[in-house]
């Protein structure tokens, strides 16, 4: 290996492991057992280069009209979960139907989630929903 080569291994050689990384994920979000795990990475943040992240995408799909995925990322370092998203089709998309949430329970659940996981750094959001 040439040196900067051998200077990133050294970077991150003491960085927790994939499925530690996946088990911090796993007690946040519950990923259902039918999905099946199609990517597992390790990668830079684009905004904060010397900030590594766990990143996980589960993907299931039962048939044409029934699909499903998952993707969630952690901060390798501090095991902060960083993102995730939860995308669901199914047969009745296309029907219109009356959403779960009113827009200020969607906004209650999401503030709920985030003092829950970030209280301290919940004062840093700025919110564009109206």
């Amino acid at each position: 290996m040439t040196p900067a080569e051998q200077a990133e291994v050294d970077k991150i050689k003491n960085l927790p492991s994939a499925e530690k990384a996946m088990a911090k994920v796993k007690d946040i979000i519950a990923v259902p057992a039918e999905l099946k795990l199609s990517e597992s990475r390790l990668s830079q943040d684009y905004q904060f280069p010397e900030q590594k992240q766990w990143n996980f995408h589960w993907y299931s799909e039962k048939d044409s009209t029934n699909m499903q995925s998952i993707s969630a990322g952690v901060n390798a370092v501090t095991g902060e979960l960083v993102y995730y998203n939860i995308w669901q089709k199914d047969s009745d998309e296309g029907k219109v139907t009356k959403p779960p949430f009113t827009l200020e329970q969607a906004r209650q659940k999401a503030e709920d989630f985030i003092k829950k996981l970030q209280h301290g750094r919940f004062a840093e959001i700025c919110w564009t929903i109206p």
